[in-house]
């Protein structure tokens, strides 16, 4: 069967365990230094209640994404594709469960000028093509070399998926019970279990 076009099972498939959604921060500059602020903080000083696993960003701040606004409490917008900072600790966490950590195969969508001259592998996940390569989990934040994050990342021991699509301002880990629940607790990141049926918060290019 097919899925649903905008739906989370168009983006990562079927047959997962659970999938959880991590959200990428806003952040805010407070001494000096950028602080993430999370989407339920940006969410409460609007006085909103939403579901944080569907919602888009501008249901929770009242800002359009690439808009170039700030909003109450945050001046710079979560990244969209991967942010590097959520990536490292979801890496951390996947590390925790996979059999060899030491090469996992990762995505970057090859629309990115600097790897489009690379004669790596390529994989189609629905309208996207992707330069595929091998390394460390700690690679995700930037598999080839050449600055972007990476856009997919699996395993098959035990078999996780994380996407991290150049349209969204979120990643999606899908894969066994233990690695959604320690994501789930991970004190650093913003989570929220999703459904394969849950919509997407913002469309597809």
């Amino acid at each position: 069967m097919t899925a649903e076009l905008g739906t989370v099972a168009a983006l990562v498939g079927e047959g997962f365990e659970r999938i959880v959604r991590v959200l990428n921060p806003a952040y805010a500059l407070a001494d000096g230094h950028w602080k993430p602020v999370l989407w339920v903080e940006i969410a409460a000083a609007r006085d909103r209640q939403l579901d944080l696993g569907a919602s888009s960003f501008k249901e929770v701040s009242g800002v359009v994404l690439h808009s170039g606004a700030a909003g109450t409490g945050w001046t710079i917008e979560p990244e969209v594709g991967g942010d590097p900072k959520v990536l490292l600790e979801v890496a951390s966490v996947l590390r925790r469960f996979t059999k060899d950590p030491a090469a996992v195969a990762f995505g970057v969508w090859d629309g990115f000028s600097a790897i489009r001259d690379l004669e790596d592998a390529t994989v189609r996940l629905e309208s996207r093509h992707y330069v595929v390569t091998r390394g460390p989990i700690g690679g995700i934040v930037d598999p080839t070399g050449y600055g972007p994050p990476a856009n997919l990342a699996w395993s098959d021991s035990p078999e996780w998926l994380v996407v991290s699509d150049i349209d969204l301002p979120a990643s999606y880990v899908a894969g066994p019970s233990d690695v959604a629940d320690a994501l789930l607790r991970h004190p650093d990141l913003e989570c929220i279990e999703v459904s394969s049926e849950t919509r997407l918060s913002e469309p597809l290019s």
